[in-house]
């Protein structure tokens, strides 16, 4: 009685072992192949493919969905980095297991930036920071062309007016114009900074301490140049 027994306990703790590492099995992703890209432009492409976040057992309805799709997000991903006459052939096969999708992709010629035409107009247009910053920006004449970048441009001339207090600065034109024919691009930038803002009269309200204690421990002045 106890030898069966004991073989119905050894049978329910296989049986409890099994069940318990089905639960545990992780999800498998399917295999997406991205042949003929290298480096950043295959990083950025894998990124914008919706069918690397499938996996094995995902419906078909929705693989075949997203795969139906993968042309127009493979052009964004090869666009973005300056590549406008991408090729794709693909294919989608469905196995026992599981699914696996495969993309051979030609990006085609890169364009480059042909030119950088950067206006500052306003108080600005003297100020030292930005005219070092415009100089540093016009150096991008002759790169690959990479959309994130061009964000980048104007984010550092944003960032560089609220530091230098042109809080209400603003681009009254921002172009990226791109000649597919020619694989060039043309960027124009036009920044009006407006006024420079000043400190205005400091006030410290408290009666506590001596004003002129307290003075001593206010580093702006009424007059001085915003700055962060």
């Amino acid at each position: 009685m106890q030898y069966l027994m004991g073989q119905v306990s050894e049978s329910m703790r296989a049986a409890f072992l099994s069940i318990t590492l089905c639960l545990i099995t992780p999800l498998v992703f399917a295999e997406v192949s991205i042949s003929g890209l290298e480096g950043k432009v295959k990083d950025n492409v894998r990124l914008m493919l919706s069918m690397e976040k499938l996996k094995c057992d995902a419906p078909e309805w929705k693989i075949r969905g997203l795969y139906a799709k993968a042309d127009q997000e493979i052009d964004e991903g090869l666009r973005a980095l300056g590549h406008y006459h991408g090729v794709v052939k693909k294919s989608l096969a469905f196995g026992k297991s599981c699914w696996q999708a495969d993309f051979t992709i030609n990006p085609g010629p890169r364009a480059y930036v042909n030119d950088v035409n950067i206006t500052i107009n306003g108080a600005a247009h003297n100020d030292p920071e930005f005219q070092g910053l415009r100089d540093s920006l016009l150096k991008t004449k002759g790169n690959p062309l990479d959309h994130g970048q061009y964000e980048r441009m104007k984010r550092r001339i944003e960032s560089l007016a609220l530091e230098r207090g042109y809080l209400k600065g603003t681009f009254t034109e921002n172009k990226l114009l791109i000649d597919k024919d020619l694989n060039k691009a043309h960027i124009t930038l036009v920044f009006d900074a407006g006024k420079r803002m000043v400190f205005g009269k400091v006030a410290v309200n408290q009666a506590i301490l001596n004003p002129e204690f307290v003075e001593k421990f206010i580093s702006i002045k009424s007059g001085e140049f915003y700055t962060i």
